[in-house]
């Protein structure tokens, strides 16, 4: 079906308007409604889940007796969690590669364009290529990490105890252990789009003449599924503060929220979110961030003074072939 009979104008490509905009309809079409609803149950489930031992202190004690869990709050969140870990392992093959694939198409690819092919040597062209993947998976996660340092310090200026006092499973000394916790977490970025995918059906079911006609509404739509999204994750993670700095939590980890679903959105690949979410949990588990961090940034400057220009020029000649 054209995306022209459902009101999508025919901008750019490239333009963030019309990507967007593409996204929130290609999230709900050609997605089977029983997809749509485990997205909803999951998405309701995982909320639960992370944030009743917000409301519950002692459901976030690792040493809770069996009687704090037989309280109908402790009930719920056992049962919750349970739920949400089985439903985030068989949301891989469910949901993952429907989230994939609508991140993956409807925006201008890098891929050279076919008559650069013929105008632009073959060492450009493999130059350009080993450009693209330093560009995607080395630079851009470099710079996600980065950010994460960034908000760290920033967070540092306003609370110098804020982040020591987050506590988190600690895998200093079994790194297999840290490993696998690290690739559960990365699970969270699946929730995230599901979560993302329910508002969208939602604000589609609640508005369905303006969702059709309305490229803008669209947009605005998507972005508020994504600032909703990043406000539970920030919650799904405030548990893990004592009461003074929660406020705070919530705005920090919020904001990473949005710059995970941000590393998706302009890479157009999931994987390398969850990749970077990942990468971020066994470093806070293992005690090593604090060590990686200035390199981390010194990296990621070097790589926008170098990688992002090389990147730029040859991604203008191979699409133009000049």
């Amino acid at each position: 079906m054209r995306l022209q009979a459902h009101g999508f104008s025919q901008t750019s490509p490239g333009n963030l308007l019309h990507y967007w905009d593409g996204l929130s309809y290609r999230f709900l079409n050609g997605i089977g409604n029983w997809k749509i609803w485990y997205g909803i149950v999951f998405s309701v489930v995982g909320i639960v889940a992370n944030i009743a031992p917000v409301f519950d202190g002692a459901l976030n004690n690792p040493s809770a007796s069996i009687v704090q869990m037989l309280t109908p709050a402790g009930l719920v969140f056992v049962f919750s969690s349970l739920l949400y870990i089985l439903m985030s392992l068989a949301s891989i093959p469910i949901l993952g590669w429907t989230y994939y694939r609508a991140l993956r198409t409807g925006m201008k690819r890098l891929t050279p364009s076919p008559a650069a092919k013929s105008q632009v040597s073959a060492s450009t062209l493999l130059v350009y290529r080993f450009a693209v993947v330093l560009f995607l998976y080395v630079l851009l996660p470099l710079a996600a990490l980065s950010l994460f340092v960034l908000l760290g310090f920033i967070s540092y200026l306003f609370s110098p105890h804020f982040a020591s006092d987050q506590h988190v499973p600690s895998a200093v000394h079994h790194i297999l252990r840290g490993v696998g916790l690290s690739l559960l977490a990365s699970l969270e970025e699946i929730w995230r789009w599901a979560m993302i995918a329910s508002a969208l059906y939602l604000g589609k079911a609640l508005f369905r003449r303006r969702w059709l006609r309305s490229s803008r509404y669209r947009f605005w739509l998507f972005a508020a599924a994504v600032a909703v999204s990043s406000f539970f994750f920030g919650m799904a993670h405030v548990a893990e503060f004592n009461l003074n700095y929660r406020m705070m939590a919530l705005i920090v980890l919020g904001a990473s929220g949005a710059l995970l679903a941000g590393v998706a959105i302009v890479t157009r690949r999931l994987w390398l979110a969850m990749l970077v979410h990942a990468i971020y949990d066994f470093l806070a588990m293992t005690n090593l961030f604090g060590v990686v961090a200035p390199y981390l940034l010194i990296a990621a400057i070097a790589g926008s003074i170098t990688v992002f220009p090389l990147f730029y020029i040859l991604y203008g000649r191979v699409q133009t072939g000049v």
